[in-house]
This record gives structure tokens, C-alpha cells and sequence, in this order.
């Protein structure tokens, strides 16, 4: 698209989208009550592809600078808009009816946290922040395989608590963790081998493993 119309054509398209993804997630909470049926449906992750090509032309190759502090505000807002996604929007995932302002919100909430992560984390300085994060790229896979069902298990045993967001800060800090730590030995024990023995038949060079 960008290589036919160009950067406008790109910017256009990103813009309209907005929209459409918004109003697919509003419409499917309204008349879906599966609420599973609104995760899978394609133009919702719309909502994510147009805010990152839009963010992508905003920046246009440009150095993003942020002094530490910056970073840190940043990084601790998008956190705390994913949890009042999930508190707000997501919470409403499992039982059979989905609240239809609230899960389209819910969405909004987590690209806007997206971005402010993202933002915090683009071109952060050399250190041991930097070195995490990238640690964080590598295991990726990792923490895109086991998050959900480590999700679902705390969720589903997590003692009950009065105070309802003090819960969810508990619980997602140890799905946090217990995450990471699968995904550590997903790497080192399964992922790797299997990435070292590519090596051996790959014809363009690829990241060390």
C-alpha cells in the first residue's frame, strides 16, 4: 500500500481504520454474546496495525529521544491503562454477555498502553533496562505461548480478595512472573536447539540465538 500511494495513502487508510475496528468490537459486543467471537474477528486488531502505522509515519525514522524519568512515566502509565482495560473492558471475557461501551474501550485503553510502552522502550540508552528488554524480544514466543493459560490457571485459583484491583495488581504480577519464567526455559531448553540447528541450513544470516 505505502509502495502504491505512498506515505498519505498510508495515513488515510490507518485514520479510517480507527474507526471500523472501534465500531466492529462495539457492534460484535452488542449482538455476539461470545465474547471469544470479538478476539478472533480480523478487523479488530485493526484498532493495533492502523496506531502502529500511524505512529510509524509520525516518527519517519527520526531519533525519539526521552530523558529516563520520561521513560519511566510512560512505561508505568501504559501499564496501569492495561490493567483498567482489563478491569473495565476484558473483565467481562468470560461470562456470557460482554458490555458493549465497555469492551470497545477496553481495546482503545490497550493500544494506547501499547504505545506509551513502545515509546518508553524505542531507543532506550545502553544499561541494564535496555538489556531486559531486549531479553524480553528474544522470549517472545515464549510469552506469547504460555501467557494465556497461566492467565486462565490464576485467574481461575487466585484467592479471593475485597479489594478487587488490589487482586488483579497480585495476580497479573505473579502471571508476570510465572510467565517470564516458563519462557526462560521454553528458550534455553526447547527454542534454542532447535534455532541452532537452523543455522546450520540458513542461507540469510539471522539474530544469534
Amino acid at each position: 500500500m505505502a509502495k502504491a500511494g505512498g506515505a498519505k495513502l498510508l495515513r488515510s487508510v490507518s485514520l479510517a481504520l480507527l474507526p471500523v475496528a472501534v465500531g466492529t468490537t462495539f457492534w460484535l459486543a452488542s449482538h455476539n454474546p461470545d465474547p471469544f467471537s470479538i478476539w478472533v474477528n480480523s478487523f479488530v486488531p485493526f484498532l493495533f496495525f492502523a496506531i502502529g502505522a500511524l505512529l510509524s509515519l509520525s516518527l519517519n525514522g527520526r531519533a525519539w529521544r526521552a530523558g529516563a524519568m520520561c521513560r519511566i512515566v510512560m512505561f508505568g502509565f501504559g501499564l496501569c491503562l492495561w490493567m483498567v482495560a482489563v478491569r473495565i473492558g476484558f473483565q467481562d471475557s468470560f461470562p456470557a454477555t460482554v458490555n458493549a461501551a465497555r469492551e470497545a474501550s477496553g481495546y482503545v485503553l490497550a493500544a494506547l498502553g501499547c504505545v506509551l510502552i513502545f515509546l518508553a522502550c524505542l531507543q532506550m540508552p545502553k544499561g541494564w533496562a535496555r538489556k531486559r528488554i531486549i531479553y524480553l524480544g528474544k522470549i517472545s514466543y515464549g510469552l506469547y505461548v504460555f501467557h494465556f493459560g497461566v492467565l486462565l490457571c490464576a485467574y481461575r485459583y487466585a484467592s479471593p480478595h475485597r479489594n478487587q484491583w488490589l487482586k488483579m495488581i497480585i495476580t497479573d504480577g505473579a502471571v508476570l512472573a510465572v510467565t517470564i519464567l516458563l519462557s526462560t526455559v521454553s528458550y534455553r531448553y526447547f527454542e534454542t536447539p532447535f534455532l541452532l540447528l537452523k543455522q546450520r541450513f540458513e542461507f540469510v544470516r539471522s539474530r544469534p540465538a
